[in-house]
């Protein structure tokens, strides 16, 4: 038979179910199922046609820089409004443009920056995005 001390507290706060080893399993099976998912992507395979005539066109991303004197860079390289649709439709020609980033001076007008997104856009460019200064807040 058991004996218990009369002084021996059985209510201590050491009563009730121990949580620690199911937290435990908790965060394994969450690492687990996090890292088999990023790994388990599901892809499509198919396989391409060749071809003798086929060539490669590398896509390439171009900034267009509009500066607080008017000035309007294409990859650091000045050039005219008026340029812009043919240099950009003879870039087109030779590789795929995937994008265009324009960023510009905060104090050009707005009109200034709408006209050159439309010479982009009637070159055949959809794809533009505007660079600038992420705001450190109130």
């Amino acid at each position: 038979m058991i004996q218990f001390s009369q002084e021996e507290d059985l209510t201590g706060s050491r009563g009730g179910v121990d949580l620690t080893p199911m937290i435990d399993m908790v965060f394994i099976l969450l690492v687990f199922f996090l890292l088999t998912s990023v790994v388990l992507l599901p892809t499509i395979t198919v396989n391409l046609p060749e071809a003798e005539t086929g060539e490669e066109k590398p896509e390439v991303e171009l900034t267009v820089t509009l500066k607080k004197d008017g000035t309007i860079l294409l990859n650091d390289n000045p050039l005219q409004a008026s340029e812009i649709i043919p240099e950009l439709e003879k870039m087109q020609d030779q590789k795929t443009i995937k994008e265009v980033f324009i960023q510009s001076d905060e104090s050009l007008p707005f009109g200034t920056v709408i006209s050159v997104t439309d010479l982009i856009r009637q070159a055949g460019i959809t794809a533009i995005s505007f660079i600038v200064e992420k705001n450190s807040g109130p």
